[in-house]
C-alpha cells in the first residue's frame, strides 16, 4: 500500500497539489512557443478515430468512357474512369526518348485500342470498302 499516494480532501492537501501540478503540465507546452505567446487556457488532448467507408471508395472498371484526344480511360471514380497516363506525362516521356515505355503504357498497361476495337467489332479498317476508300482518298 506504500505505492499509492495518500489523497485527502482537506484544504492544502495532496489532492490540491496534484491538481495544481496537472494544470501546470497542461499549459507548459504553450510557454515555450515560437512566437513567445503564453496562455492561461489548459489544453486537453484528444484522439480522432477515422472510420473509412470502404463501400463508398471501392471502384473497378471493365469498360467505360475514353478521352477523345489520347484514347485513354477517363480519370476518377465519379466518371467511371480508370488509371491513365496524362498528357504532360506523355510529353515528359517523349522528351526523354523512351518510345517503347510510352507505347507499353498507352497500350498494354492501359487499354489496348486495337484489341478493344477488335473485341467490340468497331475496327474501321477491317472492312475492305473502307480500306479502298481510304487509299483512294489519300493516294
Amino acid at each position: 500500500m506504500g505505492i499509492l499516494p495518500k489523497l485527502t480532501n482537506k484544504k492544502g492537501s495532496e489532492l490540491d497539489k496534484k491538481r495544481s501540478n496537472l494544470d501546470k503540465k497542461k499549459r507548459s507546452g504553450l510557454d515555450k512557443s515560437f512566437l513567445s505567446i503564453t496562455s492561461d487556457q489548459s489544453i486537453k488532448p484528444y484522439i480522432l478515430k477515422l472510420i473509412h467507408q470502404v463501400d463508398d471508395k471501392i471502384h473497378g472498371r471493365s469498360n467505360g468512357r475514353y478521352s477523345r484526344l489520347t484514347q485513354q480511360p477517363l480519370k476518377g471514380r465519379a466518371k467511371k474512369g480508370g488509371q491513365r497516363v496524362g498528357e504532360m506525362e506523355v510529353w515528359a516521356l517523349e522528351g526523354f526518348g523512351v518510345a517503347y515505355i510510352l507505347q507499353e503504357m498507352l497500350t498494354y498497361k492501359s487499354d489496348h485500342i486495337r484489341a478493344r476495337q477488335e473485341v467490340l467489332g468497331t475496327d474501321p479498317f477491317n472492312d475492305e470498302s473502307v480500306m479502298m476508300l481510304y487509299y483512294a482518298y489519300f493516294f
